[in-house]
């Protein structure tokens, strides 16, 4: 992907492009769901739960870099 705007795969070894002019990263529908959520009071779309993990798996990754091996996500605190 670069930059939202053209995605290159490969399919059967052919190579397929696919461009768009409309750079959506997903924003502003990120926001209207933000705005509309506070509104009514309702519980936020992503659970805690879910950040948590996502952010322990993103450190992993670093640190996997960093240590040039595989680390473990398991039994994490």
């Amino acid at each position: 992907m670069d930059n939202y705007t053209k995605l290159t795969t490969m399919v059967n070894g052919k190579k397929k492009v696919i461009k768009s002019f409309n750079q959506d990263k997903g924003h502003k529908a990120e926001m209207e769901m933000l705005i509309k959520t506070v509104k009514k009071g309702a519980p936020i779309p992503i659970s805690f739960d879910s950040l948590y993990a996502t952010t322990i798996a993103t450190f992993k990754v670093h640190e996997s870099i960093k240590r040039n091996t595989l680390v473990s996500l398991i039994n994490n605190q």
